[in-house]
């Protein structure tokens, strides 16, 4: 996913390489530029194997409530502090993703027709379910990161439709998505 047709320097865009296995590194033939797969990534500079991170990945995409940090952490087997710091990347990506595909416009609803009752009904459900979606799976709910879990929630929101492809998508999202790091997560 990273490089779906082939390395291709991030510096001057040469597509030729070396491998250095010892560093897992991808070496440009033209600028010698350094590139890993991890690197500018959510999983930039982890100390855990991304085979625990595919695993979150596909445990936050394909669980329709949400998932914990208390959950990811006996899911996975890693640290609370490193379930943590995941589920939050992982929904840095979602809210990059949510900013990237917001495409609609606001309509006043505030009439008496049939129509507009109808939509407010489904705002209704909607921020119901918003409500439900939080105080249900996620306990002690900080408000520094409140804009993070109702970003995730419309991310799986608008995504409710495509279920055989909600891991491959939000792997695409961590990929592309921001480099976070844990101070930037807790200023």
């Amino acid at each position: 996913m990273r490089w779906a047709e082939g390395f291709e320097c991030p510096r001057c865009g040469c597509k030729e390489y070396y491998h250095i296995s010892s560093r897992r590194h991808y070496q440009c033939r033209d600028c010698n530029y350094q590139a890993s797969l991890t690197a500018g990534t959510i999983f930039h500079k982890t100390r855990t194997a991304l085979r625990k991170w595919f695993w979150a990945i596909f445990l936050v995409a394909n669980d329709k409530r949400g998932f914990s940090a208390l959950s990811l952490q006996h899911s996975i087997d890693v640290s609370y502090p490193t379930a943590w710091l995941m589920l939050h990347k992982i929904r840095t990506a979602m809210s990059d993703r949510e900013l990237k595909s917001q495409g609609y416009t606001h309509e006043r609803v505030l009439s008496s027709s049939p129509e507009a009752e109808e939509k407010l009904h489904w705002v209704h459900a909607l921020i119901s379910n918003a409500k439900a979606f939080m105080v249900g799976t996620f306990h002690g709910l900080d408000k520094s990161h409140l804009q993070a879990y109702l970003d995730e929630f419309c991310y799986r929101f608008n995504r409710r439709k495509w279920r055989n492809q909600l891991f491959n998508r939000l792997l695409h999202a961590c990929v592309v998505g921001p480099t976070v790091t844990y101070a930037e997560l807790t200023l």
